[in-house]
């Protein structure tokens, strides 16, 4: 019921890019919910394995160019987050990789280690500790700045300007909400948010927060996100199951 007792922790997944990939779900994503507000976002990272001749996206590319479909790249699936970062990648570039999908980080992540793929695109939170301990070398970012953690690796877009997407988490609540509580929960949202303790711990797990903001701007979040990823599926070729 939409009586201020309940609210949904969403996702990029669940909230824009299911609507695309999937011909039919239980619920809509525009319709049923209210946006209350923003709790971080999680850039991705593209890594490689140590050992291979790939220290950033021009490299990268070229060696794709030179022999399209050779340069392996590991993601959880075509329709993850990961996966069309990298098929966009791919049509943004005009090169073509050798895409294997896992089902799971760590598998894919294993793999890049071991060197049986050459390249992997995870969530920077999932890949951090492998690329601080050496086993993975950061190419680059899939946000618009650089991560505090590693301030020499660069934006995807700084080769590819435009090319920004991030995964994030988002609160809303179903549609009815009272505005009052939608109102008093983003207030008090705002103010954890900005917690130092807090924004501490969930960098930790992976969301960069810089607050809540307000409720009507996610509503333009939501929406020109979902304008952006409609985009992508379609220049990727993804089909709809």
């Amino acid at each position: 019921p939409a009586d201020g007792y309940n609210f949904y922790y969403g996702t990029t997944a669940a909230l824009v890019i299911t609507i695309y990939t999937l011909k039919s779900m239980p619920y809509d994503p525009v319709k049923d919910f209210v946006p209350v507000g923003m709790i971080g976002m999680s850039p991705f990272l593209i890594a490689a394995n140590p050992h291979a001749p790939i220290k950033t996206v021009a490299e990268l590319i070229a060696m794709a160019k030179a022999e399209p479909g050779k340069v392996s790249m590991a993601t959880e699936g075509q329709k993850t987050f990961g996966g069309m970062i990298g098929e966009m990648l791919q049509v943004t570039a005009g090169a073509r990789f050798l895409h294997v999908p896992y089902s799971g980080v760590g598998p894919g992540i294993q793999d890049t280690i071991a060197g049986r793929t050459q390249i992997t695109v995870q969530a920077a939170a999932a890949a951090m500790r492998f690329v601080t301990s050496g086993q993975l070398r950061a190419i680059a970012v899939s946000g618009s700045g650089r991560l505090p953690e590693l301030p020499d690796v660069p934006t995807i877009s700084a080769t590819y300007p435009g090319f920004e997407y991030v995964g994030w988490h988002a609160l809303v609540a179903p549609t009815g909400t009272p505005r009052d509580i939608v109102q008093r929960v983003n207030r008090d949202m705002d103010q954890i948010l900005k917690d130092p303790e807090i924004v501490k711990r969930l960098a930790d797990l992976g969301p960069i927060t810089e607050g809540a903001g307000t409720p009507e701007a996610l509503g333009q979040f939501l929406g020109a996100e979902r304008t952006r990823w409609a985009k992508l599926v379609k220049d990727v070729g993804i089909r709809p199951e």
